[in-house]
């Protein structure tokens, strides 16, 4: 499945989530991202129950593919508008 890319610039009132584990994203991440590690996420959904499905998610890691696995498991979760951000953090 494929999911809109978005850039940084762009993001205006969307919500970005970085997706890395604790430790990188405590080493640093873009201003304003909140965490949900791909690896909390991918055991429940259910971690992202305050947050409300019909808000876009803007979503990176280092070099897309945890972004990825995590976009995909948010839209089987019933998340109807996530992206892609167009570059990781590193």
């Amino acid at each position: 499945m494929t999911f809109k890319i978005v850039a940084l610039e762009d993001i205006g009132s969307d919500t970005l989530l970085d997706v890395r584990e604790i430790g990188e994203f405590e080493a640093g991440c873009f201003d304003n991202a909140q965490h949900v590690a791909l690896s909390k996420l991918s055991l429940t959904v259910d971690v992202m129950q305050e947050f409300d499905k019909t808000h876009t998610y803007i979503l990176y890691c280092v070099k897309g593919m945890r972004a990825r696995n995590a976009a995909q498991i948010m839209r089987d979760g019933g998340f109807e508008n996530v992206c892609l951000l167009d570059r990781g953090y590193a």
